[in-house]
């Protein structure tokens, strides 16, 4: 059926990718975990539950900094994807974290059209229509990289402005639609 179609063979992810993804998902468990011990420490009054959720959080922001040090190491030693986190990392608002969750979830990424890349990462515009019938417009789907973009977008749209620097948002951006309108613009 294969070559029927004439399909290309996607290559095997290397062990060093498996690595990285591995190192990735736990990095996302551990913040998921860091966020919910910091919202448990907002509420709690007792002594011992506090000194045990202040311990708790700086042994996961020490197991972060381990988990941060050891893909950028990975990649380091792999030329090609050193050189596909230089590119991602010339991108304004795109940083090391970023730029390794869109290497673990889109190897993809560099063989493909700047539309499909965007539809693979949830970011495309989906019609809702049939017919005769326009619904609206919106972005779903993709792979996860999607909220690590939306991260560093926000990012990097909300830096400070020099000073003396007067700018005025235009009216759309007072509404949510409009505010996320801008943020995605301001990365392309």
């Amino acid at each position: 059926m294969g070559a029927v179609l004439e399909l290309e063979a996607k290559p095997v992810r290397s062990e060093t990718m498996h690595e990285i993804r591995e190192l990735h998902i736990a990095r996302l468990a551990l913040n998921k975990a860091r966020t919910a011990c910091r919202n448990r420490l907002e509420g709690a009054r007792n002594k011992v539950v506090l000194g045990q959720l202040r311990a708790r959080l700086r042994q996961m922001d020490s197991q972060l900094e381990q988990i941060d040090t050891e893909p950028a190491r990975l990649i380091a030693e792999d030329p090609a994807l050193a050189r596909r986190q230089e590119i991602l990392r010339s991108i304004p608002g795109i940083g090391a974290v970023t730029a390794t969750a869109m290497i673990v979830e889109m190897p993809e990424l560099g063989t493909m059209e700047a539309k499909e890349a965007a539809s693979l990462a949830g970011l495309a515009p989906i019609a809702r229509e049939s017919g005769k019938w326009k619904g609206k417009r919106f972005i779903s789907g993709g792979r996860k990289p999607r909220r690590a973009l939306h991260a560093g977008a926000r990012g990097h749209a909300f830096q400070p402005r020099p000073q003396g620097e007067t700018y005025r948002a235009p009216r759309s951006w007072k509404t949510r639609k409009g505010r996320h309108r801008r943020t995605c613009a301001q990365t392309r």
